[in-house]
């Protein structure tokens, strides 16, 4: 995106935010961009805490829970620091595991195996859903409850995600678009939040695993499939 915006200043810009768009200097605030970019932010930082939560509903207090990071990612301190906190209120031990390309994801679960590491969450970043697969058949082969941010790796057989519901995103930015060529200006069009969230379950990977998920947070999930 900051390519983008180095290449125009003048032609409207929308688009989906992963991090926070007013931090990352694209705009001046949510309620007014102030200049050629709007879109909306897909709040994933402010919802990696929130997989914390869930993940410890499963595991409790006397685990160790890890994070996976993509370091290249300009937000990748942000994540660490969003769940480090959320972790230190929730009373868990966590761990950052740091890799940079898909060679490096089979040393990264290496890691999670020899520290013991209960439950896995993997923090939003495009390498990661280029690599969903390699991830769902890392987890599966080492045998980490792993929590994901988008629903592609649950249906691949991955155990859960949380996160934006993507395709309401879409839409929003269609509507968006649209105002634009309406006549709406770029920089006075409001970056929207998404209004649904989905929490998805695999079932199929729940008993691979041999977990018990507790029915009061079987009952919050959007969707229990089974696949993969």
């Amino acid at each position: 995106m900051r390519a983008a915006r180095t290449a125009t200043s003048t032609i409207p810009i929308v688009t989906t935010f992963g991090g926070d768009p007013v931090r990352q200097g694209l705009v001046e605030s949510y309620n007014r961009p102030g200049t050629n970019i709007t879109g909306v932010s897909l709040l994933n930082i402010p919802l990696e805490a929130k997989r914390l939560d869930i993940m410890q509903r499963i595991f409790h207090q006397d685990y160790i829970f890890g994070l996976l990071v993509n370091t290249n990612n300009p937000n990748a301190q942000l994540v660490i620091d969003e769940v480090d906190s959320a972790a230190h209120k929730l009373g868990l031990k966590l761990y950052v595991v740091r890799t940079t390309n898909e060679r490096g994801l089979e040393a990264a679960f290496q890691d999670v195996e020899r520290l013991k590491v209960a439950a896995l969450i993997v923090s939003s970043d495009p390498f990661f859903v280029t690599s969903a697969r390699s991830l769902v058949d890392l987890a599966r082969e080492h045998r980490i409850p792993t929590m994901y941010y988008r629903r592609e790796f649950v249906d691949a057989g991955g155990l859960m995600s949380y996160g934006t519901r993507y395709p309401d995103t879409y839409r929003q930015i269609g509507v968006m678009t649209g105002e634009i060529l309406k006549g709406s200006k770029v920089s006075e069009l409001p970056v929207r939040q998404p209004t649904r969230f989905e929490f998805i379950i695999n079932y199929t990977s729940v008993t691979a695993l041999n977990l018990t998920i507790p029915p009061d947070l079987l009952l919050t999930a959007d969707e229990v499939i089974e696949s993969g």
